[in-house]
């Protein structure tokens, strides 16, 4: 059996076979019970952890986390660990699909949501200035505190894992990052190559560097490309009579841009926070750091995938093939008929292709 979407199709994974001394495969009943407690820890509330300077960050926040694990895992070898951050406006709503479908191929998902996303709360200006030494309040500009965050909500996963009632994520895992989420988690693999066994980074930003304008913190190129494709391929889909886009383009605008009593926002001429972090984190994407992080985690011997959409408007393919072509240590593979938001759309066959990446760099691993 196939998969389609577009032109971009991928096998199902054949069914392994038994040999001696492994385990047996999987039965219909055993995938189907997985499924079962997948759909169960969905429906149950998210994590909430709170964390303040002393985990490293630059102010209070409480930071809503989801883990799926229905894997089959052998004891001694404890779970595989995926760790998956969102890109701009993919809340846990946006990103269930592909969490759930990842999970269901044997893998410990672990979502973080970033702050000012779905529950997490709103972050506090500190999290966006920083003073210098002559005190003058500047912007920052990278994922330092965003990578922190991360590293301390993996660590009170396992120092609290029978508290919440899970088992604590390995001490070395991988991650998965979409857009700007795949330039946060090429920051934390920078920042931390030793945690890390494979990097995926899917459509990522950060590629180039791009003007910002101030005092908002707008890279005005970036955000009008970004407009153009978002609707664009949205607009695509309503014209194929595929078109279910207010859901989601409410959770990812409504709900992570513009929360919180809005008109009075805007009667007010405020900007309440989460829009204006997510002007903040353009500005950090508009640095142009992706490729110098990646650098940073591959000299680490960390596996690094980059996985890009044929049909992408927003982060082409030929925008990422000159700087892959020069790095032995980036596998770039390219996905036909993908566009920017197949990752979401066609989540299945982004999580196969995911999980063939990660068991390929596994194997590459084990023979080195």
């Amino acid at each position: 059996m196939q998969q389609f979407f577009g032109d971009l199709e991928l096998d199902e994974p054949d069914k392994p076979n038994q040999q001696e001394g492994a385990a047996p495969p999987e039965s219909d009943e055993d995938r189907e019970r997985r499924a079962l407690a997948i759909e169960e820890q969905l429906s149950e509330p998210s994590l909430a952890l709170d964390f303040d300077k002393k985990d490293g960050v630059p102010d209070e926040i409480e930071v809503e986390v989801k883990v799926l694990d229905a894997a089959q895992v052998d004891k001694k070898s404890g779970p595989e660990t995926v760790v998956v951050i969102g890109g701009l406006g993919e809340d846990l709503h946006v990103m269930t699909p592909f969490l759930r479908d990842l999970a269901l191929r044997g893998k410990q998902v672990v979502f973080i949501s970033m702050p000012g996303y779905g529950e997490s709360s709103d972050p506090k200006s500190a999290w966006r200035e920083s003073a210098n030494k002559e005190g003058k309040v500047e912007s920052k500009k990278d994922f330092s505190d965003y990578s922190n965050l991360i590293a301390a909500a993996l660590k009170k996963l396992r120092d609290n894992s029978k508290d919440f009632q899970i088992r604590p994520p390995a001490e070395k895992y991988s991650m998965v990052g979409h857009s700007l989420g795949g330039s946060i988690a090429a920051d934390y693999a920078g920042r931390n190559p030793k945690n890390l066994k494979s990097l995926v980074l899917v459509a990522p930003a950060g590629y180039r560097k791009e003007t910002v304008v101030s005092p908002l913190r707008i890279p005005p190129k970036i955000t009008w490309e970004f407009i153009l494709a978002h609707f664009g391929e949205r607009m695509g889909r309503f014209l194929k009579g595929e078109w279910d886009g207010p859901a989601v383009v409410k959770k990812m605008w409504m709900d992570n841009a513009l929360r919180r009593d809005v008109l009075n926002s805007f009667r007010s001429k405020t900007l309440k926070p989460r829009i204006i972090q997510r002007f903040w984190e353009a500005s950090v994407v508009a640095q142009g750091d992706l490729f110098k992080n990646i650098d940073a985690a591959a000299g680490q011997g960390v596996k690094v995938a980059l996985v890009a959409g044929k049909q992408d408007m927003l982060f082409p393919v030929k925008d990422y093939e000159p700087e892959c072509q020069k790095r032995d240590h980036v596998d770039f593979e390219v996905m036909p008929g993908a566009n920017h938001y197949s990752f979401i759309d066609k989540s299945d066959v982004y999580a196969q292709k995911i999980t063939e990446i990660l068991k390929e760099n596994t194997n590459h691993k084990n023979k080195e």
